[in-house]
């Protein structure tokens, strides 16, 4: 797909779209939104793309796992991988703000977050009974993080910004969050 020239969003989901280089996009210099939900995709080989700056890419509901790398999407700043068979956190691109999880099956202790740009994180669904107090602490622009439906009999320990309410992380009553200084000043 290259005579697109004023395309901003393609919605693909709920195709067949499998196999390696079935998604070929090159030159769409507008385009910002790709959606390839619901495509039973197992890998990122699937996707061939080149001078094209998709900023959101939705790849929910597919049959994803680990190990995968977005380091080439340099434009990407919304991901989501909800309802995948994910077990660790990808490899993401340094101007990632937005990274949907849900649903996956993240373990516990493969969930550290590097130094990143992101804003907004959903992990709910992932039926995690701990996270390391320091899961977040690298990451000094987080507003938002979802941590419901998992197995967590606690949410002391974590660090988190301290002017957050429990709230805004998806925490819900009778857990306590502990607010302690970043490490990542």
């Amino acid at each position: 797909m290259s005579n697109f020239s004023e395309l901003t969003f393609l919605n693909l989901n709920g195709n067949l779209l499998r196999e390696k280089n079935s998604v070929e996009l090159k030159y769409n210099s507008k385009l910002e939104t790709l959606d390839l939900a619901e495509n039973s995709i197992r890998n990122l080989n699937v996707l061939n793309i080149s001078d094209t700056p998709i900023k959101k890419l939705r790849l929910n509901q597919n049959l994803l796992y680990s190990e995968l790398d977005f380091t080439n999407f340099d434009s990407l700043t919304e991901l989501n991988l909800d309802d995948n068979k994910l077990t660790s956190l990808p490899i993401m691109p340094a101007n990632l703000e937005v990274l949907r999880l849900n649903d996956n099956q993240l373990k516990s202790s493969n969930v550290i977050f590097p130094p990143l740009k992101l804003k907004e994180i959903h992990l709910a669904g992932n039926h995690m009974a701990q996270l390391s107090n320091i899961a977040f602490a690298n990451l000094k622009y987080i507003k938002f993080v979802a941590l419901s439906g998992n197995n967590f009999t606690t949410a002391n320990g974590f660090i988190l910004p301290t002017d957050q309410t429990s709230e805004q992380f998806g925490l819900e009553p009778p857990m306590s969050i502990h607010y302690w200084q970043k490490l990542c000043r």
